[in-house]
């Protein structure tokens, strides 16, 4: 016999503690991406959300776990009012919101989809979730008639497009794929900035000892690509810069990490930071 119930974690220390079967459970899923592992969320949270009330929903059968989706309760002064908010954890720097689920999804959907009713209809919250992709399962859970909880209604919202490429595995095969022209242009380029320059590239994938002085050049070099926009970069934030220093060092920890620089006569031009991850 089913034993579907809802239990919610609404400290830290309840926060800490799932983080085992968090990662396992992510593992199974659809949506195994980096945004939704609990480094990223706990990180994220710590950071962006701690002074707001921890709320993530789990739902168990009996002892099994089988769903996690990492939410939390703010509240927002809007002039003589305060509205209560349900929000997914990350809704700023975060390329991917979503739920874990495994098993048993549509019953799971209802029984999340019941809760959020009384959130909204007894205790006055609105319910607002970004960065859902269409073919997530947090975006299936809201789709019409995939459960008999619909009571209430669904406004979607789309914010931005998240262009990506599909990268072959060297350099050769995606060079093959560019136009004759461009091939031809971007040997002529770098053939050209290599008579007169050295150039030097380096990559840091592993936890590595200089790796603040590396985040330094980042930062610094955002400030400068925004400084001649005559805009602000965001990394005059100290809040932000912390949270990427020790995201970062979480990440090369973990391999997830990717940092590439590139050197122009020992002059740091480019810098990517990237995740490797599923």
């Amino acid at each position: 016999m089913s034993d579907l119930h809802i239990r919610i974690i609404q400290d830290e220390s309840e926060f800490k503690q799932i983080k085992p079967m968090w990662n396992e459970l992510l593992k199974k899923t659809n949506d195994n991406n980096i945004f939704l592992t609990w480094e990223w969320v706990y990180t994220w949270w710590k950071y962006y959300d701690k002074s707001n009330q921890i709320h993530i929903i789990t739902v168990y059968d009996g002892p099994e776990l089988l769903s996690i989706f990492p939410t939390s309760l703010k509240i927002y002064n809007c002039l003589f009012f305060k509205i209560r908010v349900l929000e997914n954890i990350g809704s700023t720097d975060t390329d991917h919101g979503g739920i874990i689920s495994i098993g048993k999804k549509d019953k799971i959907y209802e029984l999340i989809l019941n809760y959020f009713n009384k959130l909204i209809f007894e205790k006055g919250y609105l319910i607002i979730f970004s960065h859902v992709f269409p073919n997530n399962d947090l975006f299936h859970m809201f789709k019409p008639n995939s459960t008999g909880s619909t009571s209430f209604k669904v406004l979607k919202t789309e914010l931005t497009s998240s262009p990506y490429l599909l990268l072959p595995s060297d350099w050769e095969s995606y060079a093959r794929s560019l136009s004759k022209k461009k091939r031809k242009n971007l040997g002529w380029s770098i053939r050209a900035i290599s008579k007169s320059h050295e150039l030097r590239f380096e990559n840091y994938d592993t936890s590595n000892n200089n790796i603040s002085e590396v985040l330094n050049l980042f930062f610094n070099l955002h400030k400068q690509r925004w400084n001649d926009k005559n805009l602000t970069s965001r990394f005059y934030d100290d809040n932000i810069v912390n949270y990427y220093n020790e995201l970062t060092n979480i990440f090369l920890n973990n391999g997830w990490m990717d940092v590439s620089i590139l050197y122009v006569d020992d002059e740091a031009i480019s810098i990517v930071w990237a995740f490797i991850y599923n």
